[in-house]
């Protein structure tokens, strides 16, 4: 039997990553681009999808093959992942018509949430999406732009995401998947279709979404035209993907009930498989990736992005020596993190861009608790990362409240690459950590959809008996642990007493855009 390939491709906040791997699991080749964000205003956030989001696909698929030394002609199959939910708006020829505005990071929509809260009620909105409305919303932001763009939004054919607009340019396909769906908060939770009755309130066509359906469903094949421009082999299948969540949660194996993906990235997301629908009005939940399994999650506004801020702005040394030496900034860091070796005494409200998930608040700020001039330089960098373990365990008790808790916590992403920061997070939650030994992720997770779908892997029992490695795992310290809960109660606490002067700074900071 030949050998086949896949392609997936994971389109990031920051960076967009690939890899190509063989019938028997094999990695033949990975490789990562890194990209910007735009930030127009404060509380903004967006990519050009075309320059972004094709441009890096366009550029892995090419690097990707050179690497493995093959043909692009003998990818027999091709996944897509990507940041979600996003909003892009393309018109009847597929164009990009604006930028994509990103996911819950971008918090430009908090009117019309209270509108869409203040017509509809709050109550209805979560038994039919199953949690509240969010930044993470996209029905607020398609009325944000139908407010303030509106000759923009009366251009828009389709709306569409990361992978969703990944898999158009191939097949000519509108399709997404429900994951997305469920996340943006467009799918009802009872019927599994489109929430049309909250579109039909504000005047929005329902012909602007696109067919629904899980990640391993075929979405269409590479067209001849898409073909000759990129040397692949016409009618390749393409299946629908899903976001990066949740192909980072395949690409751990996780497929039964409890087990739960945490994942260290530019922001922490973590997402639990349900056999069963649960919902919490303060976190996500929906469809999973695949076929009858359903999710509940919830995700940070920050995490790695707070690590990349502390080095570009507060480690000049760090970043000298990885130009001149080659020693990974970040390793560095955490090296020197390590030698701290009690808790800082110092409590991060990690919310420099925010907070989702369970606190929800766009207008939530960072704080820095606690420091005193016996503190150094490297104790605030120990206390960010104590600070994003403190939000790990608060969306984790929130989940617990809705009934359900993790049984198996299986960390990915460049996070736990940091010893440290796991064995922070693991003290602070109290709970086990399995760290996958594959450095790839949500490709990975995209590559095996697509295996799953085209047939090539039978099932996802094969994925985990033969593809996931455990490389580590990090086991809670209980008399570290002790010290942290006294912390964390001190924590929750400090944003309830701050939050409406925070409010009140934003509202002081937007008027006088002064950042």
């Amino acid at each position: 039997m030949n050998t086949q390939y896949l392609l997936g491709v994971d389109i990031g906040t920051s960076s967009s990553k690939g890899v190509i791997i063989a019938t028997d699991g094999g990695i033949k080749a990975v490789d990562l681009i890194e990209h910007g964000i735009s930030i127009p205003k404060a509380g903004w956030a967006e990519h050009d999808a075309e320059e972004v989001w094709w441009g890096d696909f366009c550029k892995l698929l090419q690097r990707l093959t050179a690497k493995a030394n093959i043909d692009p002609q003998e990818i027999t199959g091709i996944g897509v992942s990507g940041l979600c939910p996003d909003l892009l708006l393309v018109d009847k020829n597929g164009n990009c018509i604006r930028p994509a505005i990103l996911y819950g990071i971008d918090a430009r929509a908090n009117k019309q949430i209270d509108q869409i809260n203040s017509l509809f009620g709050a109550k209805y909105i979560y038994d039919l999406i199953g949690h509240a409305l969010s930044s993470q919303s996209i029905l607020p932001k398609m009325l944000w732009l139908k407010e303030n763009e509106g000759e923009n939004f009366k251009k828009a054919h389709k709306v569409l995401t990361a992978s969703s607009y990944i898999v158009y340019k191939l097949t000519n396909s509108f399709v997404v998947d429900y994951l997305t769906a469920s996340t943006a908060g467009l799918v009802n939770i009872n019927t599994s279709q489109w929430v049309t009755e909250l579109f039909s309130e504000f005047q929005l066509s329902p012909e602007l979404l696109p067919r629904l359906g899980y990640g391993t469903e075929i979405a269409g094949k590479v067209t001849s035209k898409t073909a000759r421009e990129m040397g692949l082999k016409e009618g390749i299948p393409v299946i629908i993907g899903t976001g990066d969540v949740g192909t980072e949660a395949i690409s751990a194996g996780v497929f039964e009930p409890g087990e739960t993906i945490l994942v260290y990235g530019s922001t922490i997301s973590y997402l639990q498989c349900l056999k069963k629908p649960v919902t919490h009005a303060n976190l996500f939940s929906g469809y999973y990736a695949l076929p009858n399994s359903y999710f509940i999650g919830g995700a940070t506004a920050t995490a790695g992005a707070l690590t990349k801020w502390f080095r570009d702005n507060f480690s000049p040394l760090e970043k000298a020596i990885e130009k001149e030496l080659g020693r990974n900034a970040y390793s560095l860091l955490s090296e020197e993190a390590g030698k701290v070796q009690n808790p800082t005494g110092i409590i991060v409200l990690p919310y420099l861009s925010g907070a989702r998930s369970p606190v929800n608040d766009e207008n939530a700020k960072g704080i820095i608790a606690g420091l005193t001039l016996a503190h150094k330089r490297i104790h605030l960098y120990k206390a960010l990362l104590e600070g994003v373990g403190y939000e790990i365990r608060h969306n984790f008790e929130v989940m617990a409240e809705a009934g359900v808790e993790p049984k198996k916590i299986i960390a990915v992403g460049g996070g736990t690459k940091s010893s440290v920061w796991t064995q922070i997070v693991s003290d602070i939650i109290g709970k086990d950590q399995y760290c996958i030994a594959q450095d790839v992720g949500a490709p990975l997770g995209a590559a095996y959809l697509a295996g799953l779908g085209v047939g090539i892997i039978p099932n996802t029992a094969y994925i985990r008996d033969n593809f996931v490695k455990i490389g580590r795992v990090v086991r809670p310290s209980s008399a570290t642990g002790r010290i942290y809960d006294q912390y964390y109660r001190i924590y929750r606490s400090i944003y309830e007493e701050t939050k409406n002067s925070i409010r009140q700074l934003a509202q002081i900071v937007k008027s006088n855009s002064s950042l």
